[in-house]
C-alpha cells in the first residue's frame, strides 16, 4: 500500500504549495445541468443528529411542501465524535417528504477525514474530496466504508492535504436514489467545516463512479473536478445521454482497467467520448493489465492524479 513514508518530499511540497497559495488552474464557470430531463427529487432538510428540530420546522407540516427537485437545506451544528486527523464516523438526519407529502427522517452516515494541521489555523481553508464507494459497502455502518479505495489508504497513514468526505449508500439503493441527500450533506460540510468552496472535488469507484458521473451532471456548479474510476455514465438515472454535456467546462479524469470483468472499460470510454464530443476537458487512463479493483488501487496511489486534482478550481483566487 501507498503509505506516508512512500510519498516523495517533492510531491508533498508541491501539494502543500497548491493548498496554501499557488494559483490553481482556472476552470470556466460550469453550465447548469439540464433540468428538463431530471427525475423529480423530494426536498431535503439537514439537521444535526442529536439536535432537536427547531420549532420553525413543524413536526407535521401544514400544508407540507410539494416534493420538487429544488434542494432546501437547513444546516444545524454537527454533533459527531471528537474530530481529529483520522476518519471519524458521523451521521446527518435529513427531513424530506414522500409523494404523499408525509414527512420522513432519513439518516445518512459518513466518514470524515481531516488533514494534519487542520485545527492549527482556524482561518485556513482546505480542499474537499467527496468520495462515493462501490456496491459492497452499502448499509448502515459507515465503518464498512473504510475497507477499500481512498478511505482504506487514509486508514493506512496515507496523507492528503484535503478534507475527505465518504458517505455511505443505504442497502438496496444506488447513488442515483440519493442525489439530493449527497448535496445536503455537502452543503452541511461547507457550512460547518473550513472548506475552500472553489476546490470541491468528486470521485467514486464502480457503483460510486456511476454516481459521480450522475451527481456531477446534475450539479456541475458544485465541483472543480471529477474523477470516476471503473464506472460509467448511465442515462437510466433519469438524464439523457446528451445531458453529459453539462460537464463540458468541468475537468474530468476517468480511470479504468481493461481487464475489468465487473464493469467493461467501454463504459468509461463511451462516457469520455460523449463528453469530448461536447468539447469537454476530459482525460482517460486505461490500465491494460488491471482488473476492477486494481484500477482504483493504481489511480489513488498515482502522484500525478493529486498534482492535477489540486490544481483545479471553479473560480481561481
Amino acid at each position: 500500500m501507498f503509505c506516508r513514508w512512500q510519498v516523495s518530499f517533492a510531491l508533498l511540497a508541491c501539494l502543500a504549495a497548491f493548498v496554501v497559495g499557488c494559483a490553481p488552474v482556472a476552470a470556466p464557470t460550469p453550465t447548469p445541468a439540464p433540468s428538463a430531463t431530471a427525475s423529480p427529487q423530494p426536498a431535503v432538510t439537514a439537521t444535526g443528529t442529536s439536535t432537536p428540530v427547531p420549532t420553525a420546522v413543524p413536526a407535521t407540516p401544514s400544508p407540507a411542501p410539494t416534493p420538487t427537485s429544488t434542494l432546501e437545506t437547513k444546516v444545524m451544528p454537527m454533533t459527531t465524535a471528537e474530530l481529529q486527523s483520522t476518519q471519524s464516523v458521523g451521521y446527518l438526519d435529513l427531513l424530506t417528504y414522500d409523494k404523499n407529502n408525509v414527512q420522513k427522517t432519513l439518516r445518512l452516515g459518513y466518514l470524515l477525514y481531516l488533514p494534519e494541521g487542520y485545527a492549527q489555523d482556524p482561518a485556513r481553508k482546505w480542499p474537499l474530496i467527496l468520495f462515493l464507494h462501490g456496491s459492497e459497502e452499502r448499509g448502515n455502518d459507515p465503518d464498512v466504508v473504510r475497507r477499500q479505495a481512498l478511505p482504506q489508504l487514509l486508514e493506512e497513514e496515507f496523507d492528503l492535504p484535503a478534507v475527505v468526505l465518504s458517505p455511505q449508500c443505504r442497502s438496496n439503493q444506488r447513488w442515483s436514489d440519493m442525489m439530493q441527500e449527497l448535496v445536503a450533506l455537502l452543503d452541511h460540510m461547507l457550512s460547518t467545516q473550513a472548506i475552500e468552496e472553489e476546490r470541491v472535488y468528486l470521485t467514486g469507484i464502480s457503483m460510486g463512479a456511476y454516481g459521480a458521473w450522475e451527481l456531477a451532471v446534475r450539479y456541475p456548479q458544485q465541483f472543480a473536478a471529477v474523477v470516476p474510476i471503473a464506472g460509467g455514465y448511465d442515462p437510466r438515472g433519469g438524464l439523457t445521454r446528451a445531458a453529459i454535456c453539462a460537464l463540458k467546462d468541468v475537468p474530468v479524469w476517468a480511470f479504468h482497467g481493461q481487464r475489468d470483468a465487473n464493469v467493461p472499460y467501454t463504459e468509461s470510454t463511451e462516457a469520455v467520448e460523449a463528453l469530448r464530443a461536447c468539447g469537454g476537458d476530459v482525460r482517460l487512463t486505461l490500465y491494460p493489465d488491471a482488473d476492477h479493483a486494481r484500477s482504483w488501487e493504481r489511480a489513488y496511489t498515482d502522484a500525478q492524479l493529486y498534482e492535477w486534482l489540486f490544481a483545479q478550481a471553479r473560480n481561481p483566487r
